[in-house]
């Protein structure tokens, strides 16, 4: 099977999974703008498919840091992984070429990059990552790029649709929760669940503690965060949104902020002060993402709808900056890049990387 190359034309098959030409096209960024009324750079990337990216995930690590993946709105569920080749240390420019593709039985929901994958120009390429899908089946996969060796994992026990699954930073675990009303931590070689915890309501997003990676991050629906120690098997940590919850994220800049997206506000905490959050700002939208910048400790992004902003968590109340795209569908996924102060998000046929000039 073929994998079409970023701004190809090539028809994508159906097979399980395929690796793109030895010499796959390559695709430069456009050249980063700016508009007069905000000072945050975008550039644009057209994806090989007819459907629009649902989900966008950067890897987080550097072993891998020049690795991206995103899941497409076509039925079947295509998760296309981009390789970053020609990067300057500017910022400037810097290209991707397609190199993986996996077809999912069914469009993926959450996705997360495993820190056992790496990426050399001289040693073999290891892609390792886990998804939740519309199936209610989580798969993990991994691929080999020199032996061509490829594993898919199915991890079985939830009974209800998954909305969020999170890799363990350091250990080969994850985490995942589900309308069930569950939070779940699974082994990766074992194939199976290592904890379990019921929730009030159903969990909506989860992600680790990275000032104490033992320690799971879950969102329930009625805005409820809980930090809970998985090797003592209790919620060591209570925080509210005051909102229905959309979207958590856990600092690896600043270990000691988690940050939310509720309701029609973005709420900050200091996980060192129990209590109430540290700031609180209400926003004429509801914003559905939220992630923590990898290479900054107070810069975070969110989007609602048609609308991107970057946002300053030491100064909340000063505007962020922002961007609103006309077109449809809207943004969706939101990711930040290893070491560099850039995101990505999809939006219509394309993935938008967004810095600030």
């Amino acid at each position: 099977m073929r994998a079409a190359s970023v701004g190809g034309d090539e028809d994508m098959a159906s097979d399980t999974v395929g690796t793109s030409k030895a010499k796959a096209p390559k695709h430069t960024l456009s050249s980063w703008c700016r508009s007069e009324k905000s000072p945050l750079g975008n550039a644009s990337l057209s994806v090989p498919s007819s459907s629009s990216p649902l989900l966008v995930e950067a890897s987080p690590y550097a072993e891998s840091s020049d690795l991206l993946i995103y899941g497409d709105s076509e039925p079947t569920g295509n998760l296309h992984i981009l390789q970053q080749v020609d990067s300057d240390e500017t910022n400037t420019n810097f290209t991707y070429e397609h190199v993986f593709l996996v077809n999912r039985p069914s469009q993926p929901i959450s996705l997360s990059w495993s820190p056992l994958s790496k990426s050399s120009k001289t040693e073999e390429n290891k892609f390792c990552f886990v998804t939740a899908a519309a199936d209610n089946c989580i798969r993990y996969y991994t691929y080999i790029t020199d032996t061509k060796a490829f594993r898919s994992l199915e991890f079985q026990g939830h009974t209800s649709f998954v909305n969020s699954v999170a890799c363990h930073p350091k250990e080969n675990l994850f985490s995942s929760t589900s309308d069930d009303r569950s939070i779940r931590v699974w082994d990766i070689e074992t194939n199976s669940a290592t904890f379990v915890a019921w929730l009030t309501y159903p969990g909506i997003t989860t992600c680790w503690n990275h000032i104490s990676p033992s320690c799971v991050l879950v969102g329930q629906a009625d805005g409820t965060i809980k930090s809970i120690d998985t090797r003592l098997g209790e919620t060591v940590q209570k925080m509210n949104s005051g909102a229905p919850l959309r979207s958590l994220d856990s600092s690896r800049a600043n270990v000691v902020n988690v940050g939310a997206a509720a309701g029609n506000r973005i709420v900050l905490w200091d996980t060192r002060i129990v209590g109430n959050p540290v700031a609180t700002k209400h926003t004429t939208s509801q914003p559905s993402l939220f992630r923590w910048s990898l290479a900054s400790s107070n810069i975070f992004a969110t989007c609602a709808n048609g609308n991107f902003f970057m946002w300053d968590a030491d100064h909340i109340d000063i505007a962020p900056h922002s961007h609103t795209i006309e077109t449809s569908p809207r943004f969706s996924g939101l990711s930040w890049l290893h070491g560099r102060h850039v995101c990505v998000t999809g939006a219509s046929k394309n993935l938008v990387f967004w810095k600030t000039m």
